[in-house]
């Protein structure tokens, strides 16, 4: 994540903290994030009880296009943030520092939690995922509401999906690592009791016996 881009986060996650706090801040941050869930299902940037939160932590880019895009992302993540319910509910303020996952992650997750209840990963959600994947920037922010939503419960990187976001489109570099994140599962290794070509070390070592007797 760009260093520009933590005090933004951090910002977001203290919003949760606050809120769940109870403390003197709990009003004034209940208020904040109600006002950013008004984003939902809006195009970012749109909606005006969004700006006095957004605006002034916007950061700036080199040209007007980064800088539109920019402003669009942080409208959108603020949204979407917003109303994810386990991250108001789990969210610590420096907490986004420890996770490095991405988008495709939290769609593992959602696989396993399936499999776990004895349920098939349903071929929708799958072609959601890929839909995802192959969207551009205009179709991105309602491909990643629906996302969102379908995951539920499960926990998001919010720093690491500012960075994706804004690095969209960008060689689909961001898309690749999501799609590793889900579908790559690395091959088995050999076991201790088995070599690279599948045969047992019991083989060998009888191989070696072999020899052995031969030799005296």
């Amino acid at each position: 994540m760009v260093d520009s881009d933590a005090p933004f986060i951090r910002y977001l996650y203290k919003l949760a903290s606050d809120e769940r706090g109870g403390g003197k801040d709990a009003p004034g941050a209940r208020a904040a994030l109600a006002g950013l869930r008004r984003g939902r299902g809006k195009e970012p940037g749109t909606v005006t009880e969004m700006y006095s939160l957004v605006v002034p932590r916007l950061r700036e880019a080199k040209s007007w296009e980064q800088q539109s895009w920019v402003d669009e992302t942080y409208f959108l993540i603020a949204a979407l943030f917003a109303g994810h319910r386990w991250s108001r509910e789990n969210a610590e303020p420096d907490s986004f520092k420890e996770s490095r996952s991405n988008l495709g992650t939290s769609f593992r997750a959602f696989a396993r939690a399936a499999e776990a209840d004895g349920h098939a990963v349903s071929a929708s959600t799958e072609k959601r995922f890929a839909a995802l994947l192959e969207c551009d920037r205009q179709r991105l922010p309602d491909h990643l509401r629906y996302a969102i939503n379908l995951l539920g419960d499960i926990p998001i990187d919010w720093a690491t999906l500012l960075d994706d976001i804004l690095r969209w489109d960008a060689e689909k570099r961001t898309q690749l690592r999501w799609a590793k994140a889900y579908w790559y599962r690395p091959p088995a290794r050999p076991t201790d009791d088995e070599s690279p070509t599948g045969q047992t070390n019991d083989d060998d070592d009888n191989g070696a016996d072999a020899l052995a007797e031969e030799g005296d």
